[in-house]
């Protein structure tokens, strides 16, 4: 678990802190942080990551704008309610968990995007 390289894309850096957290303290350790969609692209390009965590609320895109442009990637995307689900499962995120105040949901979903085989090498549009 400890050598995936996660990206953790967040535009609030309090939130970005706590998930950062969050994955530490499951055993992730090769973690990356951006706080735009560009940073985020950028940080992608250099080191591609085994998966991205996004939150959604980033200062030049949105959410589901960036999960296009990482097209192929393993992106988890926050959603901020149980309805936005099937609109990050359509924009290209390959699993989507609700917003908390628990970890649970963001480490499971997180698990199942890394268990998937990629079909192909991530593209950035």
């Amino acid at each position: 678990m400890a050598e995936e390289r996660i990206l953790i894309v967040c535009g609030e850096p309090a939130r970005q802190g706590l998930l950062r957290l969050w994955l530490e303290a499951a055993g992730y350790r090769n973690l990356r942080s951006a706080g735009s969609g560009g940073e985020a692209l950028a940080w992608a390009r250099s080191e591609p990551p085994d998966c991205v965590v996004l939150d959604g609320d980033l200062p030049d895109l949105s959410g589901p704008e960036l999960c296009r442009r990482l097209r192929g990637a393993r992106v988890v995307l926050l959603a901020a309610e149980p309805g936005s689900r099937a609109r990050g499962l359509q924009s290209g995120a390959c699993e989507v968990a609700v917003r908390s105040d628990s970890p649970d949901e963001l480490l499971a979903a997180l698990a199942a995007a890394l268990g998937r085989p990629r079909e192909e090498p991530p593209r950035l549009a």
